[in-house]
Parts: structure tokens; C-alpha cells; sequence
């Protein structure tokens, strides 16, 4: 299937208000991709939350790839 995509930062770019105060990011294993794409310096919420898990097995990252 061939879904289209976008980065983090368009999201913001388009849709965030002034300040964030709480994002969170649960992609099923994306998750770097996802921060990746994301522009830290322009937009900072205060709250981050992700689960990181192993791409495509549902395990916990224990490690940082």
C-alpha cells in the first residue's frame, strides 16, 4: 500500500499553535524517523511523550540505535 507522508516539522509548520505544550508520538516502531523530521529549535513542546519500540516486533528499544 503506498500511503502518503509528511514530516514532523510540516505538521507544526501547519497546524501547531504559538507553544506546544504537550506532543506524543506513537508510531509503532517509526519513532526516529518521526523525530527525524521533527525542527526541535523552531517548535519545543513542553511535554514529550513516544514509546519506543523495535521497528515492526512490538518489543521494547532497550538500546539507541
Amino acid at each position: 500500500i503506498t500511503m502518503p507522508v509528511t514530516t514532523l516539522r510540516d505538521v507544526c509548520e501547519k497546524h501547531a499553535p504559538v507553544a506546544i505544550d504537550f506532543l506524543k508520538i506513537d508510531v509503532e516502531g517509526a519513532e526516529r524517523d518521526v523525530l527525524l523530521g521533527g525542527d526541535f529549535r523552531r517548535f519545543r513542546p513542553r511535554i514529550l511523550v513516544l514509546e519506543a519500540l523495535e521497528p515492526w516486533v512490538d518489543l521494547p528499544r532497550l538500546r539507541p540505535s
